[in-house]
């Protein structure tokens, strides 16, 4: 889990100081190390943890070979060393996810770059040739990310609470937070508990242009989408043993792409199906560390 946050200052003075505080505050997200880079009137910072290839603290690894992209990543590709070999990306060994997304973008536009992702991310994308910056989510939202928007400027974090003071104004949306009383949930809706904090959608992509500060929806996807009627239908004819059996070899697939590589890991599992079931195939496979369960 890293933490990225971007700051773009469209009017009055910089004030970077305060976006390496804001930055402070993410680093309970990334242990391993932090980096922060500025561009003319935008703060970029992450703090890392590194989970895929060699951990290296090398901000280098987040430019892309032409120099045209800069990225903030949060999350885990999984099919990383596929993509490398697909489009002949000719990294360095122990290559990470981080390095081969940036890259992807030297070769596809941002909407075909996530058709071919498979995992679990957040991530802001710096194009210095159009001088724009896109950000998104992956479809199932599982890695956050919330956007801040005045007058003066555009922020974006993992966090809701890097805009909670440090400069910002946020003022408490008494509507939304009385949904959350009345439930006890926070849906994923576009409203947080504050008027000027917006959650960004799963499966949606945003571009801002620096040009004129506009920002617009450029692409969303819906989780839907990937359900497919003919698989449907074909599963409909299969016994429950040949479903059986090609759940697991599904789950077996995948759960191989997300061991670690080289490090220990642990599997955490609550005692419902789920979980109990991945732990057992870990055990068949991987073997972790340890096996914790959580009552």
């Amino acid at each position: 889990m890293c933490g990225i946050y971007t700051e773009v200052f469209k009017s009055g003075e910089t004030n970077f100081e305060k976006c390496l505080d804001i930055l402070e505050g993410l680093k309970k997200r990334g242990p391993d190390w932090s980096f922060h880079k500025v561009i003319n009137n935008i703060f970029f910072g992450q703090t890392v943890l590194s989970m895929a290839g060699k951990r290296e603290k090398n901000i280098s690894n987040h430019i892309s070979r032409s120099g045209r992209f800069f990225l903030l990543f949060n999350g885990e590709i999984y099919n990383y060393k596929f993509l490398e070999k697909k489009y002949s990306l000719n990294l360095k060994k122990n290559f990470s996810d981080t390095q081969v997304l940036v890259n992807l973008f030297d070769k596809r536009d941002i909407k075909k770059v996530i058709d071919e992702l498979d995992g679990m991310y957040a991530f802001i994308i710096y194009d210095k040739v159009k001088k724009k910056i896109s950000f998104t989510r992956d479809i199932q939202g599982e890695k956050t990310l919330y956007f801040y928007e005045d007058f003066e400027k555009f922020a974006i974090s993992s966090e809701a609470s890097s805009f909670l003071n440090n400069g910002f104004n946020p003022q408490i949306d008494k509507s939304s937070l009385q949904s959350y009383l009345n439930s006890r949930h926070f849906l994923q809706l576009r409203s947080t508990s504050f008027k000027k904090i917006k959650n960004i959608l799963p499966g949606e992509t945003i571009e801002l242009d620096l040009n004129n500060f506009k920002k617009k929806l450029i692409d969303k996807r819906n989780i839907s989408e990937y359900i497919s009627e003919k698989t449907y239908l074909e599963n409909n004819k299969k016994t429950v043993e040949e479903l059986t059996a090609e759940l697991e070899n599904l789950l077996e697939k995948n759960l191989k792409e997300m061991i670690p590589e080289g490090r220990k890991y642990c599997s955490i599992l609550s005692g419902g199906i789920d979980s109990t079931l991945i732990s057992k195939i870990l055990e068949n496979i991987s073997k972790p560390e340890v096996f914790i369960s959580l009552n």
